[in-house]
């Protein structure tokens, strides 16, 4: 038995590990948007005053796409959409700052503004998804 079967879906290219996402462009764009929101946000914000009314797009997709698989650490890639990757040392940080959107949305919890190493990492993500989405067009 594999100790991590995990390890096995993660992407190694230039010495970084990453995580591929494979995202429809619904998706990407409701990510980018999330991520640009959470970095504008200040402590104790009202995350539900900054949102649009379907933050997420299709839901089910989101979580499919997106959280279930920075939650996990496991690569999604061969969908309908195009595959992003992000650093393995970004996908707590990203899947935490996207956790807390979540949670602030719902109504659960205040929100605390992200940290400088919050930021460096959702802003390296943010350009990759930008970087890649003006390649494709």
């Amino acid at each position: 038995m594999d100790p991590c079967p995990r390890m096995l879906s993660l992407q190694s290219s230039n010495s970084r590990i990453s995580l591929l996402l494979n995202l429809t462009p619904e998706i990407r764009a409701a990510l980018e948007n999330l991520l640009t929101i959470a970095g504008r946000l200040e402590d104790n914000a009202r995350i539900v005053d900054h949102l649009p009314d379907e933050p997420y797009g299709d839901l089910d997709e989101f979580r499919r796409q997106v959280y279930d698989p920075l939650r996990l650490k496991q690569s999604v890639a061969g969908g309908r959409g195009e595959n992003f990757s992000v650093d393995l040392q970004d996908v707590d940080v990203i899947f935490d700052v996207m956790k807390g959107m979540d949670d602030g949305w719902v109504g659960g919890t205040p929100w605390k503004a992200m940290s400088p190493a919050e930021r460096e990492a959702v802003d390296r993500f943010l350009e990759k998804l930008r970087r890649q989405l003006s390649l494709l067009l």
